[in-house]
């Protein structure tokens, strides 16, 4: 699953150039407290333990692929931008909603995820039309690529920096004292569709 953000989050800067979690004790987290632990773990490290999204892992992950880490690199680099600060830029508009759990009488339970990211192909967009506007023809080609950039790393500060979410429901059942996901197979295939 990562591989498949890691691609695709690649594939649109192209464009311009679950198991388990410990047993359960009367005295320890509740079902609600080890079920959202295990959905946030579903996504391999890239959300911290409190939902956070966190930029170091995405840019590791980012980066663990060879073929990725050049292509990411270069559109990068054509546009003077850290791969650290694109990572920051894209992690401050990232959030996971784990809420509400609703766990029933006979072991199971349902999580209500909100996941919403950076909508890239309208941010690509929105920077396109911008830098249209701000470019001059005296300007170097370097000139220009910098600016796009600099106008791309500011679409992601914007209040109304364009988002994609979507809204999953995620079956869980206890055996053996872990929480299960009873989904995982729709799960995976609707955050294709949020990355993809």
């Amino acid at each position: 699953m990562k591989k498949f953000i890691v691609f695709s989050l690649a594939c649109l800067l192209g464009l311009f150039a679950l198991t388990g979690c410990g047993s359960s004790q009367e005295s320890g987290p509740s079902a609600e407290d080890l079920i959202r632990a295990d959905v946030i773990s579903q996504f391999g490290g890239l959300f911290k333990e409190d939902g956070s999204f966190d930029s170091e892992v995405f840019l590791q992950e980012l980066t663990q692929d060879e073929a990725t880490q050049a292509q990411l690199t270069q559109s990068l680099e054509q546009f003077q931008i850290e791969p650290m600060a694109f990572a920051e830029a894209y992690a401050k508009k990232v959030s996971l909603t784990v809420d509400p759990i609703d766990v029933a009488e006979d072991d199971t339970a349902t999580a209500n995820v909100t996941l919403s990211v950076p909508a890239l192909n309208d941010i690509v967009a929105a920077m396109t039309a911008e830098l249209k506007e701000q470019a001059t023809g005296s300007m170097s080609q370097e000139e220009v690529a910098k600016l796009a950039g600099e106008i791309l790393l500011s679409e992601f500060d914007k209040e109304d920096c364009p988002i994609t979410s979507s809204d999953l429901t995620l079956s869980y059942a206890l055996s053996d004292g872990q929480w299960t996901m009873q989904n995982s197979d729709e799960f995976e295939q609707k955050l294709k569709g949020v990355f993809g």
